[in-house]
């Protein structure tokens, strides 16, 4: 109560924005500070996700169209907080070393959501490559290659020490944090965004 009072004195005096007001009464509500001392904010989105998921699948979507309206960079990294999720986030990271993420992508939404079907064997994914027209030999290649496991293990350690416990989870510019506990909607985390980058 006597903090909702400050605020609403500080903005009437000029002291303090609207926008400023709002990012401080969302803190800890709707985002986390990663990196507190960060000025210049560097317009990237790095979103961490599994591409099983199809609640990530959809907030990529979107945060995909929002980067390109507000020239940000928004790049997936995909975790593996379960045994059974290594299949699939290294098949995408695959894509993403191949530059044939933006085929993959809705090939593999389609393969689990729409049609249904599942992947659980590496044959299975491989098939599903084969079928879509993409390189499958050289996929096969890099999904078993010593490099492409280290790529992945270092994409969880960093996710590790940004303690992120679930996905999807957002860092925006490296100074901001968003997970899904908090924003529950694709609408939610691009309002958010919203709100810390139009801050002073």
């Amino acid at each position: 109560m006597l903090r909702g009072l400050l605020l609403s004195i500080l903005i009437s005096s000029g002291h303090i924005s609207h926008a400023q007001s709002s990012v401080n009464s969302d803190q800890g509500a709707k985002y986390q500070v990663i990196n507190p001392n960060i000025v210049q904010i560097e317009p990237r989105l790095t979103l961490y996700c599994w591409p099983g998921s199809k609640s990530c699948y959809l907030l990529e979507t979107a945060l995909r169209q929002w980067a390109t309206d507000n020239n940000f960079i928004l790049e997936h990294q995909s975790l593996i907080k379960r045994h059974h999720w290594r299949r699939l986030a290294k098949a995408r990271l695959v894509a993403q070393i191949m530059e044939i993420d933006d085929q993959f992508r809705p090939a593999l939404y389609h393969h689990l959501h729409q049609a249904n079907q599942v992947i659980d064997s590496d044959e299975q994914l491989f098939q599903l490559v084969e079928t879509t027209g993409l390189d499958h030999i050289r996929f096969t290649n890099l999904f078993y290659a010593a490099e492409t496991n280290q790529a992945l293990n270092n994409i969880q350690q960093r996710a590790n020490r940004l303690s992120i416990s679930g996905v999807p989870s957002l860092l925006v510019g490296d100074k901001w944090l968003l997970d899904a506990k908090s924003n529950k909607t694709s609408r939610s985390f691009i309002n958010t965004i919203d709100q810390l980058i139009a801050a002073p």
